[in-house]
């Protein structure tokens, strides 16, 4: 099982590397750089359930390996790795990793012996605030009143022995304190001086059977002491020990009244324990006197750690996750608020300040906040855990002085010259609850005061001692008063201190130097620091020395008490003429007036910046160009800086190409180039087309001053047009009519009409339109139709011209010159067509026949013989004719000699044209023999009779 859980942490590892997620964590532990000791928030939950360890995260410091990563315990910040780095490991079984503590502290810890007597004193008066630092091992004491950090190392704790420690408490004698350790299991033990006096509980050391992963502790009213404890053999359970550290048992049993992983008990003046249960996520109540479970006192939203009851008996809950903050309930558990400002998180510690104001710590720091969700003030960051308030019971020194010897002044720090009588008081008080009759004093510088000396000091009474004493060095005694009762018995005593220093002047004014820099024309403001080291209120005169830029000293008189410093605000003008580079020094002087030879002095440089700036002019241009043209702008460019630079010149997205013939421009203060911006048109664009261009100018010196001017070209309006064919000719037949097609183009870039005009012609022409609207590019075909006139003669001619106009450009037109020619047309007529003639045999007849020329022109004919057996004969086999003539054709048929009455012959005669030999005409002589008898005619005799 532990070698299964081995290789689940190995993956989140390596997950964690590739993906830099922390999504894939189980609650309680938290991915970091490996090495890395810083805060990390996200909460994980991949398993189901949670183990019974602290969520909070821890804080680190030091550079990131962001090459390896662990993962962290969100209670202690310690990594938790397969295999032990170190003898101070421990094993998790709940995960089934070893966690280990860091090896070394973040920060280096020294002790001041004046804070820590400021803090031994307030915890004689007004009590203390102890807030462990688990990373850094130490405990922090802080004002109860206003919350302020008092001393940060109040109790520096012993590396070797100690854990993560996560509460600290006033110990049963009143003089020493004890401190929860959650990984080592042991109660620390440290006496008021911080010295480590060993283990506490449980007696013998660390004994995970009676706890492991202790948290909160609290002292029953018989000084027992009560241990929340977390894991081991005896989880979920507050064991208790008596004074000397023995285990008792438990006061609260395993998982009484549902106790789950208890963080916190706490004694709350209403008689109860109120015990957080961070697995159950509910505060729960136990009986005063008992332990016995009383209930549920509140639900929360998730890991409830430090409770805290204030004044009005309300109970304040710091919770880690979930919905982070301190929670507010009322006495009987009802919510009344969620206090969380921004910027603030896992919540562990908590108290109520006396001006209403909340002390929360988390796993970031020490915080202010207040009940309108506001973060009031910072006090320290680092991993801060449980506020616990301490005070003890006794006696209070207040040793003061002043120069009156026989009044208690108020000062425990005064400056006299050398040699002055100095009267120190002596006043104690007791604030213990029984009368102390007997008093020693001893003072370190004037020995002893008091001893044995009786005087009855009751119950908030007080008592006071003077000594007058001549004084003539710088002096710090510490005086000691223990008040006791004879045997002795009910010791207590108290110490305080009493400064006396030697008057004396002295001044600084820091930084001794210091530069800074402004624009032309702007004020540069430097913020000095004027302290008065003497050890007297002094008064101090500052002074400018000379400069050649104005320099103006808002305030040159202060008043200052010892050490107190003063910001000495001092304007030096950037003239507006002040080119970059240029320089001015002046020093400031502050002097004394106990001593006016102290002084201190501050050498301020102020230099001009390089103030970038530039122009580029116009800002908006416009032209306008044909198609396929390119235009050209002109900006012009102005270095409006101080000094030089260099200018780079782009252009933006375009959809027509942009050309810059120079882009880099050198320019020294106020000098100007022009910048020559091609834009081409592209050809095929439409009338009142544009494109847009931004043109930029970005300075070298700073890329983020720039110029610009946006380009608009437009392109015109192009009228063109093709009339094809130009020329065209055709022929036909008298009487026919021809067809032309022209095809019109508007070859421009917009839409246009177009006029079509016919020239004059003796012959009809027809148009169908002659007005045509057509859009870029767009074509249409006209057809025009030319009629040949019935009588035209062969190559008659008519020529017409077809003019198309534009109406859009009326100087520009197109023609196409259509030329029409009739066709010869070949016709003849032969007449007639039979004639029948008769002859004596051997006789020659003569036929006369009729040709006429048809055509439209001059045409010859050519008579062919044809189909005769007797003898023919033309005068002429051939005949040119004029248009519409007719000539004679004589044909001389000679009949047979031999020929017998009757008997006939018939001759074809053709004549066809020479032009076209499918026109002829023919004609049939059909010649018959004729012999002529002679007839004698008798006269007739007619008889009458009866037939």
């Amino acid at each position: 099982m532990k070698t299964n859980k081995l290789v689940r942490i190995s993956i989140i590892l390596c997950l964690v590397f590739l993906f830099g997620a922390t999504s894939a964590f189980p609650t309680g532990l938290l991915a970091a750089p490996w090495g890395e000791r810083g805060q990390t928030g996200a909460h994980i939950d991949a398993f189901p359930g949670r183990y019974d360890t602290d969520q909070a995260s821890s804080d680190f410091e030091g550079d990131p390996q962001s090459e390896r990563l662990t993962l962290i315990s969100e209670i202690s910040g310690y990594q938790a790795v397969e295999e032990p780095i170190s003898e101070e490991c421990f094993f998790d079984s709940g995960y089934g990793v070893y966690l280990c503590e860091p090896l070394s502290p973040a920060i280096a810890l020294n002790p001041n012996p004046v804070a820590r007597a400021q803090a031994l004193r307030i915890l004689n008066s007004n009590g203390l605030l102890l807030i462990p630092d688990s990373i850094n091992k130490r405990i922090m004491t802080f004002d109860p009143t206003s919350g302020d950090l008092i001393d940060p190392n109040f109790i520096i704790l012993e590396d070797e022995p100690t854990g993560t420690i996560i509460h600290a408490i006033m110990a049963a004698d009143n003089n020493s304190f004890l401190i929860s350790d959650q990984t080592r299991n042991v109660v620390h033990h440290y006496n008021m001086d911080g010295e480590y006096l060993g283990v506490f509980a449980p007696v013998g050391g660390a004994d995970t059977d009676i706890m492991q992963n202790i948290r909160g502790i609290s002292l029953r009213p018989n000084g027992n002491l009560l241990v929340s404890v977390g894991g081991g053999g005896n989880a979920h359970a507050i064991a208790e020990f008596d004074t000397t550290g023995e285990f008792l048992g438990n006061f609260i049993d395993n998982g009484s009244g549902g106790l789950e992983s208890p963080f916190d008990v706490y004694a709350s003046p209403e008689t109860d324990w109120l015990v957080s249960s961070i697995n159950t996520n509910q505060v729960l109540q136990y009986e005063w006197a008992t332990g016995n479970p009383l209930g549920v006192f509140a639900s929360i939203s998730s890991f409830p750690q430090q409770i805290y009851e204030i004044a009005n008996s309300n109970v304040l809950v710091s919770n880690f996750s979930g919905t982070p903050g301190v929670y507010e309930f009322t006495a009987a558990g009802g919510l009344v608020g969620i206090y969380n400002p921004d910027g603030i998180s896992n919540y562990r510690g908590v108290f109520e300040l006396s001006n209403g104001n909340i002390l929360a710590t988390t796993s970031g720091g020490v915080f202010e906040i207040n009940r309108e969700n506001e973060l009031v003030e910072t006090k320290i960051t680092g991993s801060s855990r449980f506020v616990e308030f301490v005070q003890l019971p006794g006696i209070i020194l207040n040793k003061t002085l002043g120069l009156d010897p026989d009044v208690c002044a108020d000062s425990d720090e005064i400056v006299v010259p050398a040699g002055t009588l100095v009267t120190y008081c002596y006043e104690v008080t007791n604030t213990w609850d029984i009368t102390l009759e007997l008093h020693d004093l001893v003072d370190d510088q004037l020995g002893v005061l008091l001893d044995e000396f009786a005087y009855n000091l009751g119950p908030g009474a007080s008592v006071f001692l003077l000594q007058t004493v001549e004084i003539w060095e710088d002096t710090t005694n510490t005086a000691t008063w223990t008040a006791y009762n004879p045997g002795p018995s009910d010791v207590v005593e108290s110490s305080d201190s009493a400064t006396v220093n030697i008057l004396f002047h002295a001044v600084e004014l820091s930084p001794e130097e210091l530069s800074s820099s402004g624009d032309p024309g702007e004020t540069v403001e430097y913020s000095l620091t004027l302290t008065n080291t003497g050890n007297a209120a002094d008064e101090f005169t500052v002074e400018a020395g000379e400069s050649e830029w104005e320099v103006l000293l808002i305030e040159t008189e202060f008043e200052l008490q010892a050490s107190e410093s003063a910001q000495v605000f001092v304007h030096v003008d950037v003239p507006l003429d002040a080119l970059a580079g240029d320089q001015d020094m002046v020093v400031i002087t502050a002097i004394s007036a106990g001593d006016g030879s102290e002084t201190a002095s501050s050498m301020l440089t102020t230099t001009a910046n390089a103030v970038f700036d530039l122009m580029l002019a116009p800002g908006d241009a416009a032209s306008f160009g044909d198609p396929g043209e390119t235009v050209e702008y002109t900006l012009t460019l102005t270095n409006l800086g101080n000094g030089p630079d260099t200018i780079e010149v782009e252009v933006g997205f375009s959809e027509w190409l942009v050309n810059l013939p120079e882009t880099v421009f050198s320019l020294g203060t106020g000098e100007s180039s022009e910048v020559v911006v091609l834009v081409e048109i592209p050809p095929e664009v439409l009338a009142d087309e544009q494109d847009s261009v931004t043109v930029t100018a970005v300075s070298a010196g700073d890329a983020s001053i720039t110029a610009s001017s946006s380009l608009t070209t437009t392109a015109n309006a192009v009228y063109d047009l093709v009339l094809e064919p130009p020329i065209a000719a055709q022929s036909g037949d008298p009487g026919e009519m021809v067809e032309y097609t022209l095809t019109l183009t508007n070859s421009g870039n917009t839409l246009d009409t177009f006029d079509l005009e016919v020239s004059e012609s003796e012959w009809d022409v027809n148009l169908p339109d002659t007005s045509f609207d057509l859009e870029a590019g767009e074509s249409v075909e006209i057809v025009i139709q030319i009629s040949i006139p019935a009588e035209s003669l062969a190559g008659d001619q008519v020529v017409v011209v077809i003019t198309v106009s534009s109406v859009g450009e009326d100087s520009l037109s197109a023609t196409s010159t259509l030329t029409t020619t009739a066709n010869p047309v070949y016709d003849l007529a032969l007449a007639p067509e039979e004639v029948w003639l008769t002859g004596e045999p051997g006789e020659t007849v003569e036929y006369s026949l009729t040709q006429t020329n048809l055509s439209n022109t001059v045409e010859t004919f050519t008579l062919q013989v044809a189909g005769n057996v007797w003898e023919v004969s033309l005068i002429e086999t051939t005949y040119e004719i004029e248009v519409g003539a007719s000539v004679e054709i004589i044909v001389a048929v000679t009949i047979l000699a031999e020929a017998t009455d009757g008997e006939s012959d018939m001759v074809i005669i053709s004549a066809t044209s020479e032009s076209d030999a499918s026109i002829s005409a023919s004609s049939e002589l059909t010649t018959t023999a004729e012999i002529n008898w002679y007839w004698v005619y008798l006269p007739s005799l007619f008889k009458a009779g009866t037939p």
